[in-house]
């Protein structure tokens, strides 16, 4: 099982993930992950009928606030390119505040979703499914990162430690 799995994730992420400035291109890999998903969750989760009926809306309604987060981890990604060539202390550390930001909404996202899905099905599904979203949401984060380049250093902007009479060493 867990390979089909691998596999079929891999296969999520096999296209390119970013294009820079091609909102349909983002739209329709979106709409390629999320059936992917659906596809590896089915077979991960093998849910009777009755269970299925009790899990897909409540996943939809974590989809739904999920594609929100992403699009704003999208939206300072572009944030973190348009201004990379002359990137300063400043913006890279409202970048990375709004980066920390998303990675915490993400979490408590998928929190709020564990409870919800454990008050219907057993909790072992619903760790299993905790367990399947990380896995998707690592390869594509993996992905992400892949693609974009390192932040410069900007030294001439850090403050310089001070010796104990508030000289500069």
């Amino acid at each position: 099982m867990r390979r089909i799995v691998a596999l079929a994730v891999i296969a999520v992420v096999a296209l390119p993930v970013f294009a820079w400035g091609q909102e349909a291109y983002m739209e329709l890999l979106r709409q390629d992950i999320r059936t992917k998903k659906t596809e590896v969750l089915t077979m991960a989760l093998a849910l009777s009928d009755e269970e299925a009926g009790k899990f897909w809306p409540i996943h939809r309604q974590y989809e739904t606030e999920l594609a929100a987060i992403g699009d704003r981890r999208l939206a300072n990604i572009k944030n973190y390119a348009e201004h990379y060539d002359t990137l300063n202390n400043a913006q890279a550390d409202a970048i990375l505040a709004a980066a920390f930001k998303i990675q915490k909404d993400r979490s408590a996202l998928m929190e709020k979703y564990y409870k919800q899905i454990k008050k219907v099905l057993p909790a072992t599904t619903a760790a299993r499914w905790v367990q399947v979203e990380w896995f998707i949401n690592d390869i594509i984060d993996v992905r992400i990162a892949a693609e974009l380049p390192l932040v410069e250093t900007v030294r001439d902007a850090v403050a310089e430690p001070k010796g104990s009479m508030g000289h500069k060493k």
